[in-house]
């Protein structure tokens, strides 16, 4: 890669008229009806799973609060859900950057301590005085 990228131009998507009779608002209103006639479990996602813990709560309509939409379901403050926790690739993941070439040269690390000789020189800015 050199450095230029070439970004194709953007285009919008087409504008629909939505009036009445028009055959994407008649499409709209059937999609509508549909999903409001059904209704779903929404479960959590952890790890890429879907995971149903039973603790539900409603989501409905905004306009129509009284029609549930769909039952979703909702971990515990303190959850029994575990969570995939492998610290491996944290750990290891600065060392896989400089091994593999990601970082050309590697000057200081966040840790490190600069010696007295490589710190910069303290700049006191004169400030004026009140009078």
């Amino acid at each position: 890669m050199n450095g230029i990228l070439k970004v194709p131009p953007p285009v919008n998507e087409p504008v629909l008229s939505y009036a009445p009779g028009a055959a994407e608002r008649v499409e709209l209103k059937r999609a509508l009806k549909d999903l409001s006639a059904r209704q779903i479990e929404i479960p959590l996602i952890v790890g890429g799973e879907e995971v149903r813990t039973g603790t539900t709560v409603e989501a409905v309509m905004p306009h129509c609060y009284r029609h549930v939409l769909a039952r979703v379901h909702q971990a515990a403050p303190r959850s029994e859900v575990e969570l995939p926790a492998d610290l491996q690739a944290l750990i290891e993941s600065p060392v896989f950057a400089r091994a593999d070439g990601y970082l050309s040269k590697r000057l200081v690390d966040i840790g490190d301590r600069c010696s007295a000789s490589r710190r910069p020189p303290i700049r006191r800015r004169s400030m004026p005085r009140a009078s």
